[in-house]
């Protein structure tokens, strides 16, 4: 038994703890219940007559689902992606997840962005890259449809 002051452990059939000196909790003899569950007679006895669960599974609606692509919501898709690559060139394919274009035409259009800083020429070439890249956006939107 152990005391409830020093939590040392005594042996059973001490009423003193023998490291501290306190008098251990007396010992209660445990209260034993029986429940006896009588079935009713009119019910048969079945294998789990404690409870019973039924699953239902996944609701089936035969209603149709609200298709969330309409066509506004495509149209107004494809006006960001242009928007997007009038703004910077490549966000537009990034948009519309074609990101090996959008990097490919973002990194261009730096490298030209610098080089026109040392030659001004190159600037027309920037300018054509950059309409490129919108006509390709416009194009690849018409192809998601």
């Amino acid at each position: 038994m152990k005391c409830d002051r020093c939590y040392y452990e005594n042996p059973d059939d001490e009423t003193y703890c023998i490291n501290c000196g306190k008098k251990l909790p007396e010992k209660t003899k445990p209260t034993v219940i029986t429940v006896i569950t009588i079935p009713s007679k009119n019910k048969e006895k079945k294998e789990n007559d404690y409870y019973s669960i039924e699953y239902k599974g996944p609701e089936i609606t035969t209603q149709k689902q609200n298709n969330t692509n309409n066509d506004e919501d495509i149209e107004n898709n494809d006006l960001i992606a242009i928007f997007l690559s009038f703004l910077f060139p490549g966000f537009g394919h990034l948009y519309i997840k074609q990101n090996i274009k959008g990097i490919i035409y973002l990194f261009i259009a730096i490298i030209l962005r610098y080089i026109s800083t040392i030659k001004q020429e190159v600037i027309y070439v920037l300018v054509v890259v950059y309409l490129i890249q919108v006509m390709d956006v416009i194009i690849c939107c018409r192809r998601k449809k």
